[in-house]
């Protein structure tokens, strides 16, 4: 078996290297492009429901109910990425449902992309309703599919240039071989002049 030799060494070395750290890398900015883009969705809902939460409490306590439903009817129409808007009375009861009629599956409150929280009565500041919001993945998947060909297309772009590269090393090192391998010779045909006298002979 043909056994690789020093500069062959070398260049694999420094190749699988910069590879390691490039995939490392890139592979690092992907997960946190999709965090923060898990954070800031966490953050546009919460603000959402935030925003309808007095709305819906002011209205129940002077029960508008028609005036609720008017309401986030309109909100379900002008945020076309929420799959479910539910708002329950404090004893539990159905008070308003909305389902997008595309969205079929069973929605999951273990999702990451469900949402709840109690709203409450400022005024008696007491429990009176609940909201419960169910958000559609589609954009997350979308960005992740971004992140993936983005990923794909930076280890192409790398992969190339570290063989170029490869190939300039070796250049490089087949360079310097008969660079050696010349001065070596010309250092073997140097003779010392044998021109020393004894100073002293016994």
């Amino acid at each position: 078996m043909k056994k690789f030799g020093l500069e062959a060494k070398v260049v694999i070395s420094i190749i699988l290297l910069a590879l390691f750290i490039s995939v490392l890398g890139v592979y690092e900015m992907s997960v946190n492009k999709n965090r923060q883009f898990l954070e800031l969705e966490k953050s546009r809902t919460t603000l959402l429901i935030n925003t309808i939460s007095p709305i819906i409490s002011l209205n129940l306590s002077l029960g508008l109910l028609d005036a609720n439903k008017e309401y986030l009817d309109e909100i379900a129409k002008q945020n076309p990425d929420i799959l479910m808007l539910k708002i329950s009375d404090k004893e539990a009861v159905t008070i308003y449902g909305y389902q997008a009629e595309n969205e079929k599956n069973i929605l999951k409150k273990s999702d990451e992309n469900y949402f709840s929280q109690d709203i409450t009565d400022s005024f008696m500041n007491e429990h009176v309703a609940k909201i419960e919001l169910y958000i559609s993945d589609e954009r997350y998947k979308e960005v992740l599919k971004n992140n993936t060909k983005i990923t794909i297309e930076i280890f192409f772009i790398v992969f190339i240039v570290l063989i170029f590269f490869a190939f300039f090393l070796k250049k490089e090192f087949l360079s310097f071989k008969e660079l050696s391998n010349q001065n070596g010779g010309a250092l073997s045909t140097i003779t010392l002049p044998l021109d020393v006298e004894k100073d002293h002979e016994i």
